[in-house]
């Protein structure tokens, strides 16, 4: 079976944690600065409860894209005399984060209603959102 670049050996596709697993791997040995969203909550008194302040539909891993920004100088009248002589200011890169959500699937799972509402509202707001069904969509993101 092969999707994204990924051949299994089994017949079975990974379980979504084991991609989750993976990834998380990953992102940790290329340095990049991500977390591990839980959305499922924490055990209490021998039962599952969820966060009243959990998101619906919120990427399993969240994590940050370096990316560099190119930084003009504001024209002002000194500016364009200073083009005029020659002595032109040079524009400036700076380093800027660009938010990343990671929703992990295994192989033929879908997602939710309200995660393709996450996933356009990060999209919306500037932020790369990944569907992934294997570490090699995440790496295809980050390398580029």
């Amino acid at each position: 079976m092969k999707l994204s670049g990924t051949v299994y050996a089994s017949k079975k596709p990974p379980l979504e944690s084991e991609i989750q697993k993976q990834i998380l791997t990953w992102l940790k040995l290329k340095g990049i600065f991500h977390f591990r969203n839980n959305t499922m909550g924490v055990m209490r008194n021998g039962r599952w409860t969820k966060s009243p302040n959990t998101t619906k539909g919120a990427a399993d891993i969240i994590a940050i894209k370096n990316s560099f920004r190119v930084k003009y100088p504001a024209p002002t009248h000194e500016h364009f005399n200073d083009i005029a002589n020659g002595r032109e200011e040079q524009p400036k890169t700076e380093l800027v984060g660009i938010l990343v959500a990671i929703e992990c699937k295994r192989l033929g799972a879908k997602q939710t209603e309200e995660q393709k509402a996450f996933q356009e509202n990060v999209e919306k707001h500037g932020g790369i959102y990944i569907l992934a069904y294997s570490c090699n969509d995440v790496r295809a993101v980050f390398e580029q």
